[in-house]
């Protein structure tokens, strides 16, 4: 807990609470995000005609989803006015934030954004700006992974926490693709390589059409999990592509991730061939033309385990994946971490890892769940959740794509971060949705992450 004292756009929310307040910083897994944000208003609600304020990063109404928000108001068993920030980032981003203060603080919004003033059940200001004048680097108490910080650099690193449910993930594979499986042994191959031919998941052999691995940065549990689970190495370097142009609906041009992440494409120079009708403006990526450029970003590298080369990168968020995921790639231009075209104008698929939330949306958009090792979910419930032979194939073991979700916060932690530590922590399993699954629930287990499974 920190204490702090009232911005100026702050003043309004709460004249019935005294100052200063008490300020807390979550960040870490994006799996468990929904679930944290879920379990926190919750809170909020659960006294009487409690009235707080609270903003987000995403559309009105949104804000169960958003990576970065900010609650102020009365939170149970916490004394004055509370304030909570969350940015979600990664589970690995997350154990180093709590291991490497202030260096890897990550950035919260200023409280002086959230200009609302507090109502009845929660007063929502959606679409706050995440412009660098917004945020602030701060010290984080709690942070959530996917994966224990025993396989991370900070495994020595003093914090405490333990599991608070287990999060599912689900092989994908992109829009019209008709890939049903994946295996291990496929998965492992497209980690070393970047790309293989679509006969490799097919056995027709006239099947050449590349399929291409997309994925997360190293400071991803997602990313870590999938490679403890391959057996491949948390800290062994892949070759992973990202987007970096497309229209609304279909994926125009990919990179494989430069280090450093960026490594920005000249549609002139290097000679892409442009949708019909389009032109040069419609591509770059300061036009509003519909076939956009995406600008690679530095938060595209990895950094935890030292390899910031090329190939090794990834996406820093679940939530650009799924959305590439949605669309078609008849043609498209395949560039390489030089900006040097590889292929032009080819039909492609893209597979990769998310968690069964993630998954779930892109499905939604397009893209084709995949089973893993010969076993699928049909995640056909109420609300496109996990029907109860779902449940069971991860309770009972023949499901193997699951983690144990961490819950760690910091071991000087103080009386009122406990405390809000414990209210969250309890309150997650009402809320876990497509998340995961209660650990009351798990008839198996596993020693570590990517371990064997056990009844």
């Amino acid at each position: 807990m920190k204490p702090t004292k009232f911005l100026v756009g702050l003043a309004a929310i709460s004249m019935t609470v005294a100052s200063p307040a008490a300020e807390f910083e979550i960040t870490g897994a994006t799996a468990f995000r929904k679930a944290t944000l879920l379990s926190i208003r919750a809170a909020f609600d659960s006294i009487p005609s409690n009235s707080y304020s609270f903003g987000h990063d995403l559309a009105a109404g949104l804000w169960a989803d958003s990576n970065r928000a900010i609650f102020v108001g009365t939170f149970p068993g916490l004394p004055g006015t509370t304030v909570i920030r969350c940015s979600f980032n990664g589970s690995v981003e997350g154990i180093r934030a709590i291991a490497d203060t202030p260096a890897s603080d990550p950035t919260y919004y200023k409280q002086s954004v959230l200009t609302i003033a507090a109502a009845v059940g929660g007063a929502e200001q959606a679409a706050i700006s995440t412009a660098a004048a917004n945020l602030e680097a701060k010290e984080s108490e709690i942070a959530f992974s996917d994966v224990n910080k025993s396989i991370t650099p900070y495994a020595a690193s003093p914090m405490t926490g333990g599991s608070v449910g287990v999060v599912v993930f689900s092989m994908l594979a992109s829009e019209s693709s008709n890939i049903t499986n994946i295996t291990t042994q496929q998965f492992s191959s497209l980690l070393s390589n970047g790309v293989v031919p679509k006969r490799f998941f097919t056995g027709v052999a006239s099947d050449t059409k590349g399929v291409y691995l997309t994925g997360r940065n190293d400071g991803s549990g997602t990313r870590s999990s999938y490679l403890s689970e391959m057996g491949y190495g948390v800290s062994t370097p892949v070759n992973q592509y990202l987007t970096i142009g497309s229209t609304t609906t279909d994926i125009k041009a990919i990179q494989l991730v430069p280090a450093g992440g960026t490594n920005d494409v000249d549609p002139v120079t290097a000679g892409v061939q442009l949708p019909p009708g389009s032109d040069i403006a419609t591509f770059d990526a300061d036009q509003t033309g519909a076939y956009t450029q995406v600008t690679q970003l530095t938060t595209s590298a990895s950094t935890v385990w030292g390899s910031d080369i090329d190939g090794n990168g990834g996406a820093f968020s679940g939530s650009g994946l799924r959305g590439d995921m949605g669309k078609v790639s008849p043609s498209v231009t395949v560039f390489d971490a030089a900006g040097a075209i590889s292929e032009s104008n080819v039909p492609i698929e893209l597979v990769t890892w998310l968690s069964l939330n993630d998954a779930v949306s892109a499905r939604t958009a397009g893209a084709k769940l995949c089973a893993f090792n010969g076993v699928s979910l049909a995640v056909d419930g109420p609300g496109n959740t996990m029907n109860a032979t779902d449940i069971a194939k991860v309770t009972e073991g023949a499901y193997t794509a699951w983690n144990f979700q961490q819950m760690y916060r910091r071991t000087t932690a103080d009386a009122n971060t406990i405390s809000l530590y414990n209210t969250i922590k309890n309150a997650i399993p009402t809320h876990l949705g497509n998340a995961g699954i209660a650990l009351s629930s798990m008839h198996v287990g596993r020693s570590g992450d990517g371990g064997t499974i056990n009844p």
